[in-house]
């Protein structure tokens, strides 16, 4: 059978009882190949060029969404190997990292080799950026 929690003082649901055993935590995301709004759909000529990476703005920014809603999520480290994409979804996902740090979260761009069109956009709303001597931007 089932016990009323009532019956148990100090004792709730073991999802109020978690949080207590997690650590904050640093997420990281990566942003690497060409930026397109939403899944890649079969048979284009991105989805037939195996070689070619293609990052999912939808998913990315639902993914963000998250980090929003999780108060474990302190930063997120954005790390970015991309020639950039489209600019509708390069600027979802910017928005996205602004409002992260319009709740307190502290946002990081790591670039990568490439970081150019709207991966440099995107990179712009973040509260610091890495890069090395030969990135290109």
């Amino acid at each position: 059978g089932t016990a009323a929690l009532e019956r148990y003082p100090g004792v709730g649901p073991v999802e109020d009882r978690v949080d207590d055993w997690l650590e904050p935590c640093i997420a990281v995301v990566t942003v690497s190949g060409t930026i397109v709004q939403g899944p890649v759909p079969p048979g284009s000529l991105v989805a037939n060029n195996q070689q070619q990476q293609v990052v999912d703005a939808a998913k990315l920014v639902a993914d963000l969404r998250m980090m929003m809603d999780d108060n474990l999520v302190r930063a997120v480290v954005v790390r970015v190997n991309s020639p950039g994409g489209s600019a509708l979804a390069s600027d979802s996902i910017r928005r996205e990292l602004q409002r992260l740090k319009t709740l307190g979260k502290t946002v990081v761009v790591s670039m990568g080799d490439v970081a150019a069109g709207g991966a440099y956009y995107i990179a712009s709303a973040a509260n610091a950026v890495v890069a090395q001597p030969g990135t290109v931007t």
